[in-house]
């Protein structure tokens, strides 16, 4: 049977990291973008981690560099950074909502300490398997 030779770059597509499109050119950070957005920049972003990350072009292509979590590539990169953003804009709703939500969330903390004890369960014990 005959295959047909591999070529680097067949399979892949690169798209539009702000709009989704077939990404034709090439921004000042050496990521593929399209032709509208040749001029714009990637905003910085940071890991999950809480560290920032740092856009980075390699052999391969863009990636992200984080001091704690080490190489990244970039898709795994805008990932881990959309759900920074999802948790700080949660985060950003609950401090709007006001300090009588904290109020209740401190009496019912501590209610639960109060209503727990210790058990000890010994080896003979039928609790203990």
């Amino acid at each position: 049977m005959f295959h047909h030779r591999k070529v680097i770059g067949q399979y892949q597509t690169p798209e539009c990291p702000f709009c989704g499109k077939r990404a034709l050119a090439v921004n000042s950070q050496k990521v593929p973008v399209c032709v509208e957005h040749k001029n714009k920049l990637i905003p910085e972003k940071r890991c999950s981690c809480g560290s920032w990350l740092d856009l980075r072009h390699g052999k391969y292509g863009p990636y992200f560099n984080c001091i704690k979590c080490g190489n990244l590539s970039y898709a795994k990169g805008t990932e881990r950074a959309s759900i920074v953003e999802t948790k700080e804009e949660v985060g950003s709703k609950n401090q709007d909502l006001g300090s009588g939500i904290r109020d209740m969330t401190n009496e019912k903390t501590e209610e639960r300490s109060k209503e727990r004890t210790s058990e000890v369960v010994s080896p003979f014990d039928p609790r203990y398997f």
